[in-house]
């Protein structure tokens, strides 16, 4: 009987995947083979916990310095993600050019803290509801259990 060639291997843990099925324990990246990064999740995760503490400046802070230093390619990834999503950015600039005003407190869970304005379809710009932080969280995060569930 014939091997099957694992479609991919985690080049730390040695960790394959030999079905399509099993590449979700790859994260997605579409530089790779099969869209998938070489590494597992799990070592992923692990990397990323590691380069935290070797450098414990804030994630964002590294991100905005990356930015100052080459901003030319911050410049192009906002162009490609303006074209990429183009209701996204029509949407959100209606908002903010409306002034439209928060809710006194949150639709789901009735809080006055921490508002935020949710799309829930950014083909309706002006269809906003008001969310706390905490809800508009869980709301994004249903969402895509939703779409990786589909």
């Amino acid at each position: 009987m014939p091997s099957i060639e694992p479609l991919r291997t985690c080049r730390i843990c040695g960790k394959t995947a030999c079905s399509i099925q099993e590449l979700e324990l790859f994260s997605k990246d579409s530089h790779y083979n099969y869209g998938r990064e070489n590494r597992c999740k799990r070592c992923n995760a692990d990397r990323v916990v590691l380069q935290n503490r070797q450098n414990p400046k804030p994630s964002y802070e590294r991100t905005k310095a990356f930015r100052a230093k080459h901003p030319e390619s911050h410049r192009k990834d906002i162009a490609k993600d303006k074209q990429k999503h183009p209701d996204r950015y029509r949407a959100r600039k209606m908002v903010y050019n409306r002034q439209i005003p928060l809710a006194p407190s949150c639709v789901q869970c009735g809080s006055g803290e921490n508002l935020e304005r949710h799309h829930p379809n950014y083909s309706k710009p002006l269809e906003i509801i008001t969310l706390c932080r905490k809800c508009h969280g869980l709301a994004h995060r249903t969402v895509l259990l939703c779409k990786v569930g589909a």
